[in-house]
């Protein structure tokens, strides 16, 4: 058990919320491309749809690393939360 007495608030980020970053970093690319493909869809229709899976897949891992990240927090709490 860990007793906790007080906190101190740091700087720098946690690392759940450096991957989430991270990822929303990603979509973003992703859905850059995707507009810049659709200019063209026959030709680059492979790629649009990887790009939508991409987006889908990372909001995915968004949404469960902001669980763990919450659950891990509401247990031991954070000196970095922000």
């Amino acid at each position: 058990m860990k007793m906790i007495f007080q906190t101190i608030p740091l700087q720098e980020k946690c690392t759940f919320c450096e991957k989430i970053e991270k990822k929303f970093r990603r979509i973003e690319k992703a859905k850059a491309d995707y507009q810049r493909w659709a200019s063209e869809p026959q030709r680059y229709k492979a790629s649009m749809e990887k790009a939508l899976e991409d987006i889908q897949t990372l909001t995915l891992e968004i949404r469960n690393l902001q669980a763990d990240k919450d659950r891990k927090y509401t247990n031991i709490g954070n000196t970095r939360r922000g």
